[in-house]
């Protein structure tokens, strides 16, 4: 796994490049955390590259998702592959979640 950050005024972008699983699950936990401290604006999860997410993969996303909301950070995920993206789907994560098959928000 390949975690890769860039921060554009307000925003952080994340970009996820291999699988997201348990034995990668860690680091981004960690950069996503620290992000989330900083409690930006807006954090952007990138997954173009992303080619696999397990369980423990959507559990980083999941965890978190409250305190990001609670937080009033606007959070999403884009440029998600249509197997990664119906992942989500079927867990019912799209009705808590912004996914987007691209970016629609410049950077």
């Amino acid at each position: 796994m390949k975690i890769l950050t860039r921060k554009n005024g307000e925003s952080y972008i994340i970009k996820l490049c291999g699988e997201l699983d348990a034995s990668t699950a860690e680091p981004v936990e960690k950069v996503l955390d620290e992000i989330v401290l900083t409690e930006p604006a807006q954090i952007q999860i990138d997954c173009k590259e992303l080619k696999y997410i397990s369980s423990r993969g959507l559990g980083v996303f999941i965890s978190r998702f409250q305190e990001i909301k609670d937080k009033q950070i606007d959070f999403y995920l884009f440029n998600m592959s249509e197997p990664i993206l119906y992942v989500f789907r079927v867990l019912g994560l799209e009705e808590l979640m912004d996914l987007r098959a691209e970016n629609t928000v410049k950077t």
